[in-house]
């Protein structure tokens, strides 16, 4: 993968300050369906979010493990688009910390997170391998491709 283009995405996915972003699944009846979801990631560009058991995406990527991922910023105005495998992350230790991730981001809006009002037992980790990432940067006077691709191997 592209060093120069990585790094890129790491700082525009880190500065973010609300790390919401929309996860679409693929349902039983091979229609498409999305959700917002609050996000971390690692050095990897893997993504990660919680979501209830119950939840129609839980459930569609149970049958299908294929999913896209998108956010955007207004200003400046760019865009991440990512495909990938999306699986149940079991790694006890590493849900601690992705639960404290998760629970601070909504935190510092002052509101109580959705992860943090779940029931007992009811939450799933789930883990976003990319196999392809498209950056998009739609600023005015810049040098160099609006969109910026990696394929990356499944």
């Amino acid at each position: 993968m592209n060093k120069e283009l990585l790094n890129k995405i790491i700082m525009f996915l880190g500065i973010q300050k609300s790390k919401l972003g929309v996860v679409s699944t693929v349902n039983q009846e091979s229609r498409p369906e999305s959700a917002f979801v609050y996000f971390t990631f690692d050095e990897n560009l893997n993504i990660y979010f919680a979501t209830r058991d119950s939840s129609r995406k839980y459930k569609n990527i149970l049958e299908n493990k294929n999913v896209a991922f998108v956010m955007a910023t207004e200003n400046p105005p760019q865009t991440l688009q990512l495909e990938g495998v999306a699986n149940v992350h079991n790694d006890i230790e590493e849900q601690k910390d992705l639960f404290q991730e998760l629970v601070a981001l909504s935190s510092s809006k002052h509101f109580s997170s959705p992860i943090s009002q779940q029931p007992i037992g009811g939450l799933q980790f789930i883990k976003i391998s990319p196999t392809w990432i498209r950056f998009g940067n739609f600023e005015i006077r810049k040098h160099e491709d609006t969109f910026q691709e990696i394929k990356l191997s499944a």
